[in-house]
């Protein structure tokens, strides 16, 4: 592997740390990133070092903090995702690595290969991404196509009733863009069918929170509220819905027929 030379001094322990660890010298190569992060605390490929190199020292909990660290430097990067799910399963957290690998992939779920086996079907962890994943690593980016991509599976899913499938889908897109009203709006509808009330209220409610325009996240909320007996609440909402959007015939059905309920 060739390393380019930069001159910024956290580059510079980078390339020096990752050269140790080419070597198998991991201990040189964590002093050696502990410096460029000391230089810079946000440097990516840093954290991401130090995390393949805890990693390979079976230290899976300090390899998942370097990776969350890197994650969070690199918003919506796929890759540290993929290095977490390692790390959850070295630790044997089998449930945080399949949620983080349909998080990347949501077509893993309808893998029936052993996740064991596709971990550590290639020779090194490069290897291993590619086959879980069966897509090549300048696919890994985050953009709205994959997630109004997947969002439509989560409709599928809710389509279909498999609404564990969707709920999990949807979990995982939170932590890749978790600014989407979409989002917590499809979270609180699988919640709702589940008659997870009160943790359904809460989705709505940041779906409304993120776009207080979202009429579909307030029409919901209504209903749940009509559900748990809060009937004024409902009205209320159904009001306002219909004051924007005076011939929106759902919410009009729903209105109607909470207003002529039997007493």
């Amino acid at each position: 592997m060739k390393i380019t030379e930069i001159s910024s001094p956290d580059e510079e322990y980078v390339n020096q740390g990752l050269k140790s660890f080419l070597l198998y010298k991991f201990d040189d190569a964590l002093n050696l990133l502990i410096k460029a992060i000391d230089c810079n605390p946000y440097n990516y490929r840093a954290h991401l070092y130090r995390g393949h190199t805890f990693l390979l020292k079976s230290l899976p909990v300090e390899a998942l903090i370097e990776y969350r660290k890197a994650g969070k430097i690199k918003n919506g990067e796929y890759l540290p995702l993929f290095y977490q799910a390692l790390a959850y399963f070295k630790r044997k957290k089998y449930d945080n690595t399949f949620n983080l690998l349909i998080t990347i992939n949501p077509e893993f779920l309808n893998e029936e290969k052993d996740i064991e086996e596709k971990l550590f079907a290639g020779k090194n962890i490069k290897d291993s991404y590619n086959e879980i994943l069966g897509i090549s690593e300048n696919n890994v980016k985050s953009d709205i196509t994959f997630i109004e991509r997947n969002l439509k599976k989560v409709q599928e899913y809710i389509e279909y009733k498999w609404y564990n499938k969707a709920f999990t889908t949807i979990e995982g897109l939170k932590r890749v863009e978790p600014s989407n009203s979409d989002i917590y709006y499809f979270s609180g509808f699988i919640l709702f069918k589940k008659r997870r009330d009160n943790e359904a209220e809460k989705e709505f409610l940041k779906a409304i929170a993120i776009n207080p325009e979202m009429k579909d996240a307030k029409r919901s909320l209504a209903v749940l509220y009509a559900r748990k007996g809060y009937i004024e609440k409902a009205l209320h909402i159904f009001k306002e819905i219909l004051k924007r959007y005076p011939n929106d015939r759902l919410t009009l059905n729903y209105f109607d027929e909470l207003v002529n309920r039997p007493s």
